[in-house]
């Protein structure tokens, strides 16, 4: 366990923070094709739609708290 006494000074100069959480995400590493129609397939979710998502996040937020609960 972290000792909130050391963090202190850390979230004190902190302004704004984007908490980003996921969990169980073995399940979904590959997207899911969805069938619109004969000519068209939507690809949805999957790991690298959400590596896109994060890259983005970093470019465009200063702090990010990312916690992934595993399994």
């Amino acid at each position: 366990m972290i000792n909130l006494l050391i963090l202190l000074p850390i979230a004190l100069a902190i302004k704004n923070i984007t908490i980003l959480g996921t969990n169980d995400v073995h399940g979904h590493l590959i997207p899911i094709d969805v069938v619109k129609s004969q000519d068209l397939t939507i690809h949805i979710g999957g790991l690298s739609l959400f590596s896109s998502y994060l890259n983005v996040l970093r470019n465009t937020e200063e702090n990010i708290l990312w916690l992934d609960g595993g399994d």
